[in-house]
């Protein structure tokens, strides 16, 4: 352990709240130690260096946790799906484009329906012509990589079945490549077939 991490555990330990307002910490709480204070003023540097480290450590922590959260829990019938789909890109691809397209099109109230036994992308609250050039420009240069995260998600989920009452895959060709189709709804998904 470093000597400005053993600092900062010993002020905690004695009731101390540690705080920076950006240039310099500060102490609050209760008077710690003399033995830990002449500690301090001959570590200064390593106990800032030590409680930015903690400091970054905590927000990343917190951070990751939100790449987890449903941008739009107001849309409840598949936030479950919405934040398991996250999850697993984000673990896969961090917080490349690749995710950032999955967070941005569920922002605009993309949904998630389970269609013949997979999860599609459905448009949602967005116009079909909105959708249409959302899914060209950002959904179709990852097409294989939304495909294969959805049907991860189907699996993870362990679902069957599908949401729409058995629709059915006409005007799907069976080329084994992914394909982006419009069904009678204007609603376009990203299957693989």
């Amino acid at each position: 352990m470093s000597i400005g991490l053993d600092v900062l555990n010993r002020l905690e330990a004695a009731g101390c709240a540690i705080e920076s307002d950006g240039r310099q910490l500060h102490l609050s709480g209760a008077k710690p130690p003399t033995a830990v204070l002449a500690e301090l003023g001959r570590n200064k540097s390593e106990v800032r260096a030590a409680w930015c480290q903690r400091e970054w450590q905590r927000y990343t922590q917190e951070q990751n946790s939100n790449w987890m959260r449903d941008p739009r829990p107001d849309l409840a019938q598949d936030s479950n799906r919405w934040e398991v789909l996250l999850a697993m890109a984000h673990a896969d691809h961090g917080c490349d484009e690749f995710w950032w397209v999955l967070q941005g099109i569920r922002c605009l109230g993309a949904r998630l329906a389970l269609v013949d036994g997979r999860l599609t992308i459905q448009r949602g609250e967005i116009s079909s012509k909105e959708y249409a050039e959302i899914k060209a420009e950002y959904l179709a240069p990852c097409v294989n990589d939304v495909v294969a995260m959805l049907d991860r998600t189907t699996e993870v989920l362990k679902l069957g079945g599908d949401d729409h009452g058995n629709e059915s895959a006409s005007g799907l060709q069976a080329t084994g490549q992914p394909v982006v189709r419009q069904d009678q709804q204007s609603l376009f998904s990203i299957r693989n077939y």
